[in-house]
């Protein structure tokens, strides 16, 4: 009989084997995975929300490290960590080459915005008490600043337009619509409005004749959008540009779907980087609003600024101002003639200096 077990049922003698029940829990374990975009984009979201606190370059998955330098210092900010009730790593020699020990700490999609910013407020008060080891400087790469929308026909355009104008006098400046439908092209109105020299624009990945949603627009010329070919497009941009900011306009509201299982909330979350926030100004706007920032802050994602475009609201605006959380609110009223003279001057009275930052 042990002859016949050792032989026969390895699963249940040797740790390194697995046992039929861990098999069949790997197997709905992947159907779930299958399943789980969002919570991978939210994992994402939180992991790039830690490194932007931490002022460390933005992960590619849900791992952050934070560079100590020393090993022994690597471990004492881990044990202070755990007595402050978080769980992280300490990746020290031989894992990691001398000299070079670091916190490794990992997200979870269970984990809340809230707690991902206590962590932080942790790991920076702490910090500070440990050499850090001197990193390569990274290739330069420009800051992405993505006007989101509450809804179509907000004036994210406009805005996009405004923003162009307000940071080309603080460095250079590119604007990008990912997926444009339609056969109005914003590129064209941002090119006008905002005077940009060929190099300060790119064109759109995707263009599509019907004025619909990504998805609907795509299928309706039997195409797809891959949101993996927007994302690496999204990177060459930077890459290009390499300092200044690189200005992207998404297409609808912010939950408007790219294709079968992503929207654009969700490619927004894996980008990472800045983003505004455009919303009407009058009846609605508050719902809207307010709906869009619950679902921007269920992914780690946080407005620099709100614009209110349209005639000025007074109660909205304020209402606004005490129930968003943003403090840089600007109204844009009508312009007219809505032209390059008039948003000129309208960045000349509101030069968004914060958001040169």
């Amino acid at each position: 009989l042990v002859d016949l077990l050792v032989q026969r049922a390895r699963p249940f003698v040797f740790s390194t084997g697995l046992a039929p029940a861990s098999a069949g829990a790997l197997a709905a374990a992947i159907e779930l995975a299958a399943e789980a975009d969002a919570a991978r984009a939210h994992v994402l979201a939180l992991a790039r929300a830690l490194a932007r606190a931490l002022e460390l370059p933005a992960p590619a998955a849900a791992i952050v490290p934070v560079p100590v330098g020393d090993a022994n210092s690597a471990v004492r900010l881990r044990d202070e960590l755990a007595r402050a009730g978080f769980a992280v790593g300490a990746a020290r020699p031989p894992t990691v080459a001398p000299g070079t020990s670091r916190l490794r700490i990992a997200l979870h999609a269970h984990n809340t915005a809230e707690q991902v910013a206590s962590l932080a407020r942790a790991v920076r008060e702490r910090l500070p008490e440990a050499p850090r080891a001197a990193a390569a400087p990274a290739p330069r790469r420009a800051r992405v600043l993505t006007v989101v929308g509450t809804d179509t026909d907000v004036g994210k355009t406009v805005v996009s337009a405004l923003l162009a104008t307000a940071l080309r006098r603080a460095g250079p400046i590119r604007y990008w619509k990912p997926v444009q439908t339609g056969t109005d092209s914003d590129t064209r109105t941002v090119e006008s409005l905002a005077a940009l020299a060929p190099l300060e624009r790119a064109e759109p990945l995707y263009a599509f004749a019907l004025p619909a949603s990504p998805h609907t627009a795509a299928a309706a010329e039997n195409a797809r959008i891959e949101p993996q070919r927007v994302l690496a497009r999204l990177a060459e941009l930077r890459a290009e540009l390499g300092a200044g900011t690189l200005v992207v306009e998404l297409a609808g509201g912010l939950l408007v779907p790219l294709d079968e299982h992503a929207t654009q909330a969700d490619f927004l979350a894996r980008a990472g980087g800045e983003l505004v926030l455009v919303a009407r100004s009058g009846l609605g706007t508050l719902n809207h609003t307010l709906l869009t920032l619950e679902a921007l802050r269920a992914r780690g994602l946080e407005p620099r600024a709100l614009f209110l475009v349209g005639p000025p609201h007074a109660s909205n605006r304020a209402t606004l101002a005490a129930r968003s959380g943003i403090a840089a609110i600007h109204e844009v009223p009508p312009l007219a003639p809505l032209d390059a003279r008039s948003i000129e001057g309208w960045v000349d009275a509101h030069p968004l200096a914060e958001l040169a930052r």
